[in-house]
């Protein structure tokens, strides 16, 4: 699920009657194909982490309220879309020190990367340190089984699909954004081609951007290079042709905000960017108004459709269709 969208805080359920329940941040160990956490040493549910009995783990993605006028056709109730990730393991605790101060230490530089001042636990005193982790106990649960439950309007015809799609670009929020992400296949509509040229297109382009925060003004070659990236068609490509529009004063008139849509559907562009915006941990503090740029070019394109952007693009080339 991380790949996508995830919170960290999981639902963990142990064995017993009834099953002893907490709610705990955990860390993927990728590598190991674990799942790390502490909890409190004053929590009774860690006694039951003997590496055989087996506790079940909930991480919940994200959810949305889906409204029956979001559908094309009509006789529908309200639901909710959602992904959810259920994970089995028998959990064990670490004993070592090292093994707490490891996972309170990845666990606090997971969340604060990306903070200007971000926190660490070498700012503690040795003392209070380990009185800390005497009061913890960690632990890890392996994935021993992991089932998905997803609810993304599967069941329901294209149209009906594409009236949820609409609303929840539309609407925008950071779950509607994230679910549109799982309901959307990971290729694009549109293919990027497959040639050398985008690496050097971006080398080229980032050494303009540079050269125009220095100078000022726009110029053919930012506006050329732009033009080429966006012909080339990866997706990844939205957040340096931001930075070439906000490169200077005169970028941002000429590089309009269609461009930065590389031609594909809203359904596509806006979640990718939101879910990468949210993943890059200076993400927000480098493209701060990306989202605001693409919901305008959305909402108030320049151009008709995406074939007529294309044509622009090539007639500001010089090139035919």
């Amino acid at each position: 699920m991380g790949a996508h969208y995830a919170r960290p805080l999981a639902t963990l359920i142990g064995g017993g009657d009834p099953p002893a329940l907490a709610h705990v941040p955990l860390r993927l160990d990728r590598e190991r194909q674990v799942l790390r956490g502490h909890v409190g040493r004053a929590n009774p549910i860690w006694r039951g982490f003997d590496g055989v009995r087996p506790v079940t783990v909930v991480v919940q993605g994200p959810d949305v309220y889906i409204s029956p006028r979001f559908y094309a056709s009509a006789g529908h109730v309200p639901t909710w879309n959602y992904a959810i990730v259920r994970v089995r393991g028998a959990a064990r605790v670490l004993d070592r020190d090292e093994d707490r101060q490891e996972v309170l230490r990845s666990l606090s530089e997971r969340h604060e990367a990306g903070r200007p001042e971000p926190w660490s636990v070498d700012e503690l005193s040795p003392a209070w340190a380990a009185e800390l982790r005497a009061a913890i106990v960690a632990f890890e649960v392996p994935l021993d089984e992991a089932v998905g439950a997803f609810k993304l309007s599967q069941n329901r015809a294209p149209a009906d699909r594409d009236g949820v799609r609409r609303a929840l670009a539309g609407r925008a929020t950071a779950d509607d954004l994230a679910v549109l992400r799982w309901m959307e296949p990971a290729v694009p509509a549109r293919r990027p081609r497959d040639t050398a040229l985008a690496p050097v297109l971006r080398r080229l382009l980032r050494l303009e951007i540079d050269e125009r925060r220095d100078l000022g003004g726009c110029g053919p070659t930012l506006e050329a290079l732009c033009l080429r990236l966006h012909l080339e068609g990866h997706l990844d490509d939205v957040f340096l042709l931001y930075e070439a529009k906000f490169a200077s004063f005169d970028a941002g008139c000429m590089i309009e905000g269609d461009l930065l849509t590389m031609g594909l559907p809203r359904s596509t562009v806006m979640p990718f960017v939101a879910g990468r915006l949210a993943a890059l941990p200076d993400g927000q503090r480098r493209h701060p108004h990306l989202l605001a740029v693409l919901t305008a070019a959305f909402e108030h394109p320049t151009h008709a459709s995406p074939a007529e952007l294309r044509q622009s693009v090539l007639e500001r080339l010089g090139e035919e269709r």
